[in-house]
């Protein structure tokens, strides 16, 4: 579970701003606190969905991509920095903010909270222009910090880098990965042998899935999902028989792969060596290259008899809910941590609904899975779907630089009109116009 984020300096964020799905004490309101499992946390409760509001362009979008560039700078930085594979993406995440010059020249923060197999970990590092500043590791097995590494390239610290004891005495491959700064120590420790630091590093990297861009959707993602795991294939069949699509069930097949889709592929790895100067490994290579994944529709017709469709026959409609039910059902299966961009994005409330409560539900979601997302739904703005904590708002000043806050930085009760108060700006984070009229003076 994911229970806390810390981020400066990245795209529009500035100050250091950070994001917790720790419970607050409220009274009264919905029963969706779990247990932290975790030494030291016993006394606190986090929360299995966080939703953030926040104008358009306010910061909500850049907030998700650095929580996601965390996850994913440990999973790709040293394979990127190494191989230069992913289409030439930087190995690691500093953009700091183009309209602040303070701001420029100094480092990128990140660090996380989060609880795997019962320990909390605290991770975090640093960025800047030439690569890895910071970086360190540290557990919690017993309430009080455990340094698994660190390492500070300030040159304010002597040595530089730091193993805790649980580490043992590191052979001449871990020394000079941990000195390099072009890459994370995390993620390179993904390429050594079987060793715990690996086998976490994985898990860290596995315990979060984000999404995007929910209004694209990858038939090859969904159909990879549906053919690894028959339970989420089962409850994705149920979830659509009760949502009345009119859709009797879903089924991979797999078929040849088209010559011209082939070619393609071809001519796309041949532009990234060309480009590049560097082979591209696993990219553009799929497992089986003569065959492709799809997905299949079985609809019932007006005489009672099936048909079957194609994923171009589906609506935009369809394809959007599998694009977040498919990630959605296996989060829940796996105990993941979701986090999706723009949730509402041809998506009805009802649905949107319906994913928050799954999430929400004890029952459903047995295995402390957690659903983060943004969205300008404010339908959803209900006590009789979110609790006040799990409620936050992104807003931008003048400048365009982003704060990140919760609602109950403010005196609400539960009976309160969520909705009706955000939308009258009582919390800001919504877009101002100024005099509209004066805008189209003089145009006619």
């Amino acid at each position: 579970m994911l229970l806390r984020c810390g981020l400066s300096n990245y795209l529009s964020i500035c100050e250091r701003q950070d994001i917790s799905t720790i419970a607050s004490a409220l009274r009264n309101d919905l029963d969706h606190v779990r247990p932290i499992a975790a030494a030291g946390l016993e006394k606190q409760g986090y929360l299995p969905v966080l939703a953030l509001y926040g104008a358009n362009a306010a910061g909500k979008s850049n907030t998700l991509r650095a929580v996601g560039a965390i996850f994913d700078a440990v999973k790709y930085s040293y394979r990127r920095s190494v191989s230069k594979q992913d289409g030439g993406l930087e190995p690691l995440p500093y953009r700091p903010p183009h309209f602040a010059k303070t701001m420029r020249d100094q480092a990128s923060h990140f660090d996380v909270d989060v609880v795997l197999d019962n320990v909390r970990y605290h991770y975090g590092f640093e960025t800047n222009a030439s690569g890895v500043l910071a970086e360190w590791l540290h557990a919690y097995p017993k309430g009080s910090k455990t340094v698994l590494f660190e390492r500070d390239f300030s040159g304010n610290v002597t040595p530089a880098v730091k193993f805790g004891r649980s580490m043992g005495t590191p052979d001449a491959t871990i020394t000079d990965l941990a000195t390099n700064r072009s890459f994370l120590f995390f993620s390179a420790v993904q390429s050594v042998g079987q060793t715990p630091l690996k086998a976490l590093s994985e898990k860290f990297t596995s315990s979060v899935r984000f999404v995007k861009d929910d209004s694209r959707f990858s038939e090859s993602v969904v159909a990879e999902l549906l053919q690894k795991d028959e339970q989420v294939r089962e409850q994705l069949r149920k979830f659509i028989s009760l949502a009345d699509f009119g859709i009797l069930g879903i089924d991979v097949v797999t078929r040849p792969t088209p010559e011209s889709l082939k070619k393609l592929i071809a001519g796309m790895r041949e532009l990234f060596v060309s480009v590049y100067r560097s082979d591209v490994g696993d990219a553009f290579n799929p497992d089986d290259p003569d065959t492709e994944l799809k997905l299949q529709f079985t609809h019932s017709g007006h005489d009672g008899e099936t048909f079957v469709l194609g994923i171009e026959n589906e609506s935009s409609g369809t394809l959007s809910l599998l694009s977040l039910l498919v990630p959605a059902l296996s989060a829940l299966e796996n105990g993941q941590t979701l986090i999706v961009d723009e949730l509402n994005n041809t998506l009805h409330t009802k649905l949107s609904e319906i994913l928050v409560r799954l999430f929400a539900s004890k029952e459903v979601n047995s295995k402390g899975a957690q659903f983060i997302f943004s969205t300008h739904d404010t339908k959803l703005l209900d006590p009789t779907v979110f609790r006040r904590d799990e409620i936050w708002f992104a807003a931008k000043d003048i400048a365009g630089k982003t704060t990140i806050y919760p609602l109950t930085d403010f005196s609400t009760r539960k009976t309160d009109n969520l909705e009706r108060s955000y939308l009258e700006g009582r919390y800001g984070a919504i877009p101002y116009f100024g005099n509209i009229a004066a805008l189209f003076a003089g145009a006619q």
